[in-house]
């Protein structure tokens, strides 16, 4: 619906589980939004754009929109409430730009959980520089915050979906695992930190643990059928 900012990803096949909402700094939020992190850490990934978000496997069997020469760009995301009532959630999605700031962030809190972020643009455009403001948020402490949504979960569920309309279901279904980064290899090796990680596929998001990095151990979702 035009104008408002929840937008989803893709419309979900009919009669399965709706899609989180995805929020993006963009027209429908006036180029800002304002959010309360639930999430402990960042999800993102390499992807694509081919009419939809596809996740990039690059270095990883081949993939057919780097051969296309399809634009690829590194995309976070972060289980979100609002700052007022704090009952709507959702996802916020993030540049590689505003990494250096959450980063800075966990290191001076432990966790993203309970920073509430300020996403902006720099002109009205929606791929326009994106700038974050991070600081704590003050209406309540984190432990009385809504649960995250477990984030690898559901963006594998809206990239499956995706990858099933431009490959087709059986080689969705084949496709290598998703591995999530906390920042992307060009602010790593500023850093030195915020590498891979595992999300441990029983839990997701860890709601109280602390933003490290675990060994790289690939989460095997791709082989999954999405849960109805």
């Amino acid at each position: 619906m035009t104008g408002n900012p929840l937008q989803h990803q893709d419309p979900s096949p009919s009669g399965r589980k709706p899609y989180v909402p995805i929020v993006r700094a963009g027209k429908d939020t006036g180029y800002s939004v304002r959010a309360v992190c639930l999430s402990a850490k960042v999800f993102g990934h390499q992807t694509h754009y081919s009419g939809r978000t596809v996740p990039c496997f690059e270095g990883r069997g081949g993939c057919r929109w780097c051969e296309a020469k399809r634009r690829r760009r590194w995309v976070g995301y972060v289980s979100c409430t609002d700052t007022l009532h704090r009952v709507r959630r959702f996802l916020v999605e993030l540049t590689e730009g505003v990494q250096p700031d959450l980063n800075s962030y966990v290191d001076a809190y432990g966790s993203l959980r309970g920073c509430q972020i300020t996403l902006s643009r720099t002109t009205n455009h929606p791929t326009a520089k994106m700038v974050c403001e991070a600081v704590p948020f003050r209406g309540c402490p984190p432990g009385e915050l809504p649960s995250p949504h477990d984030v690898a979960d559901e963006l594998w569920r809206m990239w499956h979906d995706s990858l099933s309309i431009e490959i087709g279901d059986d080689h969705a279904k084949s496709a290598p695992a998703v591995e999530f980064e906390e920042s992307p290899s060009s602010v790593r090796a500023a850093s030195g930190s915020r590498g891979q990680f595992a999300v441990n596929p029983r839990h997701g998001d860890d709601v109280g643990g602390l933003c490290s990095c675990d060994p790289v151990v690939p989460i095997a979702r791709a082989t999954e059928t999405p849960p109805a």
